[in-house]
């Protein structure tokens, strides 16, 4: 049987917007195939403000994604609330991939969900998030083939708004051991808001308790929601994230942890 906790105390919640499965098939069980296609995934597995168990469903061309699918609802209190049913169109043009959301009811374009997304290689190499009222563009930085760190900053509507830099660390078996980010403040003095990488204030999110099982989530490098767990050799069971303020003091956590169910040693998302 499978189980999944997430605790949450004092909240903290500044990072909600960069969000961002592992798994593999056999014909009977797992929904993947022999090259680790991913074929879908519960939310609750991913970096998803949605702790839920609605499925994501993804479709291939070429051993790259072409189609994400979603259908699932957003609980507010006690009211929940059915989202339009929608899928995320991805085409593909050198190095450079496209995402839009559009409707499965007419196949229309979603307003402010384009993607641009340029690669090196398999590596991300930037991002650009067109919104509605700004656009946000996300670097990212490896040494060798590891990242190391993401710099972000948002033109538009409040411009310099909850920029930030994430800094990536790895353990000594090649996985992911946390991500340090800190985030722009606004500046009474300047008026402007200001990343200060000398500051304290900080969230640190830590990945641990690997399983020894092969990651097969590398394919989803280009969803957020995956990015994370795309980042290792193993699968992690665990997460933590704790926040500090100005003065380096904890004044806020978060945990998670899951029991997965496993198919040919490999984890099954779906299930």
């Amino acid at each position: 049987m499978k189980k999944y906790a997430n605790t949450l105390t004092k909240t903290t919640l500044i990072s909600a917007l960069f969000l961002l499965f592992n798994c593999t098939s056999d014909s009977d069980e797992i929904n993947q195939s022999t090259d680790s296609q991913i074929k879908s995934y519960k939310l609750m597995y991913m970096e998803s403000p949605y702790y839920t168990n609605d499925l994501i469903y993804i479709d291939y061309i070429d051993n790259k994604p072409k189609k994400r699918t979603s259908d699932y609802s957003i609980v507010s209190g006690t009211t929940s609330t059915i989202l339009v049913k929608q899928y995320e169109d991805i085409s593909y043009n050198g190095n450079v991939i496209n995402v839009v959301s559009k409707s499965l009811m007419d196949n229309t374009e979603i307003t402010g969900t384009k993607e641009k997304i340029t690669m090196n290689g398999s590596n991300i190499q930037q991002k650009i998030y067109y919104k509605t009222d700004f656009t946000r563009t996300s670097n990212y930085f490896y040494s060798g083939n590891k990242l190391n760190k993401i710099v972000s900053t948002q033109e538009g509507l409040y411009p310099g708004y909850l920029n930030y830099q994430k800094d990536f660390y790895y353990n000594t078996s090649n996985n992911l051991d946390s991500i340090v980010t800190k985030y722009s403040e606004y500046n009474t003095s300047t008026n402007q808001y200001e990343l200060n990488l000398n500051t304290k204030k900080r969230e640190v999110e830590y990945f641990y308790d690997y399983d020894n099982s092969t990651n097969t989530t590398k394919l989803l490098t280009i969803f957020d929601d995956v990015f994370n767990r795309t980042l290792s050799k193993n699968c992690f069971k665990k997460y933590r994230k704790n926040m500090y303020d100005e003065n380096g003091n904890q004044n806020g956590f978060s945990t998670k942890h899951w029991e997965y169910i496993y198919v040919n040693d490999l984890i099954d998302y779906s299930k």
